[in-house]
């Protein structure tokens, strides 16, 4: 009987992000197109008598961290009589739109229904998991996805994409919450895109078509929030990127020039402004077990 699992629980980005209204519920209704990136968290889980959750290399609290609150979900449902040792390495910046909380919990419901032989399948997990997160369905999920309602609703795609990237990371971290609420707040707001065309330039290719489809109707309320957000965003989109902001940010995505040249002074550039950034690529799938 295996007492331990060591997942990496992927990052990902948006594609395009439409809110389409506020539900009763007090959810957003959204229309996304997400997809993993390979920038990962370790998550570790141990067969225990008791239960306990470090994270590295910032600690938390048990009671407010979401990994520990998806096992303690599983625990109590299922009586489980033993405990669980979560050990976290991050790696995905947090408050930055990437999912690293969300991913973390996913792993944990994905490798702890694993280790105890729950034998529940990814739609239980699923909805397990957006009782937790509305992210959750998705990063239990991975890879190129179409998402709807409030996250409960994942399309995988069939074809799937490799792009190589770069991710941004300002260094700043923005509450979900208040993103959402500057949205909310806004006297006008951008168009939903109403296109289904982003799926498949993704899938042939097609940069300017791309460059077209890709959106993010949150970028104005951040902007908002976060003028840098936006600085770093023209200066990508000057220097030839196709570029985003990933969620409700901070971090943006940027598909760089085809010329390595070029690619090499943008880089240069943000290193030279002390900006973080990561080379990734795209992902099939998601959470994977090491």
């Amino acid at each position: 009987m295996s007492r331990e699992i060591i997942l990496q629980a992927p990052a990902k980005i948006n594609w395009r992000l439409d809110v389409l209204g506020r539900r009763p519920d007090g959810y957003h209704e959204l229309h996304s197109i997400m997809q993993s990136v390979s920038l990962f968290d370790t998550v570790i889980l141990r067969r225990a008598a008791d239960s306990r959750c470090i994270c590295q290399p910032e600690p938390c609290r048990e009671k407010d961290n979401l990994a520990f609150r998806a096992w303690s979900l599983l625990q109590e449902k299922f009586a489980i009589p033993e405990g669980l040792h979560i050990m976290i390495e991050k790696r995905i910046p947090s408050g930055g739109g990437l999912v690293g909380v969300s991913a973390d919990a996913a792993a944990v419901l994905l490798g702890a229904a694993r280790l105890f032989y729950l034998g529940l399948s990814l739609p239980q997990l699923q909805e397990l998991g957006f009782g937790l997160g509305a992210d959750i369905p998705y990063c239990l999920c991975g890879g190129l996805a179409e998402v709807r309602g409030a996250g409960e609703n994942v399309k995988p795609c069939t074809e799937q994409v490799c792009r190589e990237l770069l991710l941004i990371c300002p260094g700043i971290v923005l509450s979900t919450g208040a993103v959402f609420a500057a949205f909310d707040a806004l006297a006008e707001k951008p168009a939903a895109s109403g296109s289904d065309k982003l799926l498949g330039a993704l899938v042939s290719g097609d940069r300017q078509a791309v460059a077209s489809e890709a959106g993010n109707m949150l970028e104005p309320a951040a902007f908002k929030l976060c003028p840098r957000i936006k600085k770093i965003r023209n200066m990508l989109d000057n220097a030839g990127c196709i570029s985003l902001m990933s969620g409700s940010g901070s971090c943006i995505w940027a598909l760089p020039p085809l010329d390595e040249a070029a690619t090499a002074e943008i880089t240069a550039k943000l290193e030279a402004e002390n900006i973080q950034y990561y080379k990734v690529h795209t992902l099939s799938s998601g959470i994977e077990l090491r």
